[in-house]
């Protein structure tokens, strides 16, 4: 991989940390919340963790002569796409929540409504099947370009 991609793999991976530490912690300020809520939040601090990795190994990619193959490049090409959609639905999902919002409680926290909870289930599963799965692709990810980085 030319520095040059590694560093483009770089700065999309590090834009993807960003806009999912910025939505779960907009999450985190969500009051009683259900247990797939929770779920969900668990889920994307894993991700942003997971990413944080596959971030560093890409940075350490940027010397001149790291080796890496063409599938594991073709693969965070991939997956950063699927990161910007998961990113952008989790945006969505916390205006949504914040928007309906009664305000904020003492703590500073949202108070969404149980039936605003109710509406927005099927997302919050549908966005935590995704980050598992994002999870997982970015964990095998990340062991290939360990591996290719020696």
């Amino acid at each position: 991989m030319d520095p040059l991609s590694a560093t483009a793999s770089a700065i999309a991976i590090a834009q993807a940390i960003s806009a999912i530490a910025i939505g779960v912690q907009t999450l985190k300020s969500v009051r009683n919340a259900p247990a797939e809520f929770e779920a969900l939040v668990a889920d994307l601090t894993t991700l942003e963790s997971i990413l944080k990795l596959t971030h560093d190994s890409l940075q350490a990619l940027q010397t001149p002569g790291s080796p890496i193959s063409a599938i594991a490049f073709s693969a965070v090409q991939t997956l950063h796409q699927e990161l910007c959609q998961v990113a952008k639905a989790l945006q969505d999902l916390t205006a949504s929540l914040t928007a309906e919002s009664k305000g904020l409680n003492k703590m500073g926290q949202h108070r969404v409504g149980r039936i605003k909870w109710l509406r927005e289930k099927d997302s919050i599963t549908n966005l935590r099947d995704r980050a598992q799965r994002l999870h997982l692709e970015l964990s095998t990810c990340f062991v290939a370009i360990s591996a290719s980085n020696g």
